[in-house]
């Protein structure tokens, strides 16, 4: 495994570890290029955003981190999300 995804998986929570373990038992890899792609995609919002707090004068280095990650749904959510009869019911018949 590549030092930046032992990295990776060293600095994880418990529950980021389990994902990324369910990730590469799916895919057979590790998601640290995933990961790489998806920061790299949204650092310039993140900058722009860090420089207006600058120039509204705000120090971007006080600002509290938050948990932006979702609450993971259970698998008997996801189930009854996908079921056929509320589908049925969602669209409309060709």
């Amino acid at each position: 495994m590549a030092r930046n995804a032992v990295a990776l998986s060293i600095s994880a929570t418990p529950a980021e570890r389990k994902l990324i373990a369910e990730y590469s038992e799916l895919t057979g890899e590790h998601p640290t290029q995933l990961v790489r792609h998806l920061v790299f995609a949204r650092l310039p919002q993140i900058v722009a955003a860090l420089r207006e707090l600058r120039t509204a004068g705000v120090d971007p280095a006080t600002v509290p981190d938050f948990d932006l990650s979702p609450d993971r749904v259970s698998d008997e959510g996801v189930r009854t999300f996908y079921s056929p009869s509320r589908d049925a019911a969602s669209w409309p018949q060709s």
